[in-house]
Formats: C-alpha cells, sequence, structure tokens
C-alpha cells in the first residue's frame, strides 16, 4: 500500500486552522527533535547522558524521572503510523502500557494545547494500535506532567480536520506536504 500522499496527523490538524506556530522557533524545533532522540535513546538504553544538549538536558531528565515514577512498559518509540480506513499517517511517539492498558504518549514542550488531544485520538485510531489510553507527556526543566485525553469529541473532530483538509487539497487551497524523511 502506498501511502506517501496520505496527510501526516498534525498536518491534517493544522490546516484546519487548530495548530498555532505564531510563536514556535527554529530553537523550540530544533530542542524538541532533540529531546525526542534522547528520549528514544533512553528507552533503548543507548543515551550518553555526557551527549546531551544543555538546551535539552532538563526535559531528558524529566523523562528519566517519568520513566522510574510512571513505569510504563514501552511497547514502541517513534513508530510511523497509518489509517488504511482514513487514509492518514503520522509517527507516534510512544506506544506503552501503563498499568496494563495500552496508551498512546504523545511528547510535548511544557506548553498545553486543546488540538493534543486530536492528534492522540488520530494515534490511537492508527492502524494496529488499539489504545485505550491516550496522554500527552509534558517535560519542562522543572517537571513533567502526564495529562490524559478522554474528550470523546476527539476523534470525530479529527476527523472533520482531516476531511477539512483533505477538501482544501483537492480544490488546491493548500499545497501538499513535503517531508524530508531522515535516511536510515
Amino acid at each position: 500500500m502506498n501511502t506517501s500522499d496520505y496527510p501526516h496527523v498534525t498536518d491534517a490538524i493544522k490546516s484546519a486552522g487548530l495548530i498555532d506556530t505564531t510563536f514556535m522557533t527554529d530553537f523550540d524545533r530544533d530542542r524538541g527533535t532533540v529531546v525526542h532522540e534522547c528520549c528514544r535513546l533512553i528507552i533503548e538504553g543507548d543515551l550518553d547522558r555526557s551527549s546531551v544538549d544543555p538546551a535539552a538536558a532538563g526535559r531528558v531528565a524529566q523523562f528519566e524521572r517519568f520513566m522510574v515514577e510512571v513505569q510504563p512498559v514501552i511497547i514502541s518509540a517513534e513508530k510511523p503510523v497509518v489509517s488504511s480506513l482514513n487514509r492518514y499517517q503520522g509517527r507516534l511517539d510512544l506506544l506503552a502500557s501503563i498499568n496494563g492498558v495500552r496508551a498512546v504518549i504523545d511528547i510535548k514542550g511544557p506548553t498545553r494545547a486543546p488540538w493534543h488531544g486530536l492528534q492522540t485520538a488520530g494515534y490511537a485510531r492508527a492502524d494496529g494500535i488499539e489504545a485505550a489510553l491516550r496522554f500527552s507527556l509534558h517535560l519542562s526543566d522543572e517537571r513533567y506532567v502526564l495529562v490524559r485525553h478522554a474528550d470523546r469529541d476527539d476523534w470525530p473532530t479529527f476527523l472533520a480536520c482531516l476531511s477539512l483538509h483533505n477538501f482544501k487539497l483537492r480544490h488546491r487551497l493548500i499545497e501538499p506536504a513535503v517531508r524530508m524523511e531522515a535516511s536510515a
């Protein structure tokens, strides 16, 4: 199945006008990338702590604290996902078991936003994920906050975003997103 033309979860939400990137800087994006990579390496047991960028060190330490205190059983990290039924794709930060229940966990900075529930709803309904719980894990230098998303309207609202995104594409109101995937 060729999924290259499937929109990404966040692209659908963004084109619906629900993601405000006004205050997001290149520094924020780069730090987020570093934090995600460090979290993956922690899970794999391969993080060299001396190599962690000082700008990300506090958030990485809070992820480690989360792992110790919550003790999630990680099923996968940074996993590409797809919904063949609804024709979208994305990259799921963490699929885990928390207290024996499958959960989608999306790693975020400290700022909460209403669209995070929509994003986790999209990931939770991707093929083979079957997660009963959805969370955003907000990391700052001082603490972590695990926020549960349980709004029943998140899934239909995500589908509305996806439908609007596809409408805009069909009518050439937006251009398809071009993504540069890292080579393996």
